[in-house]
């Protein structure tokens, strides 16, 4: 699930270990470079380090924050990718 990725990193790793092995599993693509993975690993880093204190302190419960650490983190992705397009 996409809960996963943020409580288990390793079942992540995996993962993007799993894309790269299929890249590099097809004919004249052994040796490619597959910066996807890099990059999804740090997103998912960076995700999984968001503070959010500010959010579970702010009164709100069940889903209003759930939703407001959800937008958080939407929005730390939009930025992560800002900055790698730059």
């Amino acid at each position: 699930t996409r809960a996963d990725a943020l409580r288990k990193p390793e079942r992540f790793r995996k993962m993007l270990d799993a894309c790269l092995a299929d890249v590099r599993g097809r004919t004249g693509l052994e040796q490619c470079e597959y910066p996807q993975a890099e990059f999804l690993h740090g997103l998912g880093s960076a995700v999984r380090a968001l503070d959010t204190s500010d959010i579970q302190q702010s009164g709100l419960s069940g889903r209003k924050l759930g939703a407001a650490i959800r937008e958080a983190r939407i929005e730390l992705i939009r930025q992560h990718k800002a900055l790698v397009a730059q």
